[in-house]
């Protein structure tokens, strides 16, 4: 039993920190399109306000 606890260990915390840095690049991701979506309508917006006039 002692023996196989730091492997199980080990394991337990690779999996941990892959679920973790997964869950950080999704945030990033979704805060980075959150960002990018408000400067996106209003360039679409500025175009439709210059093809207007």
């Amino acid at each position: 039993m002692p023996q196989m606890s730091p492997i199980l260990w080990n394991t337990l915390y690779f999996m941990f920190s892959l679920s973790m840095l997964f869950f950080f690049v999704k945030a990033y991701f979704s805060f980075l399109h959150k960002i990018k979506n408000p400067l996106n309508m209003k360039m679409i917006s500025s175009k439709k306000y210059h093809w207007k006039w």
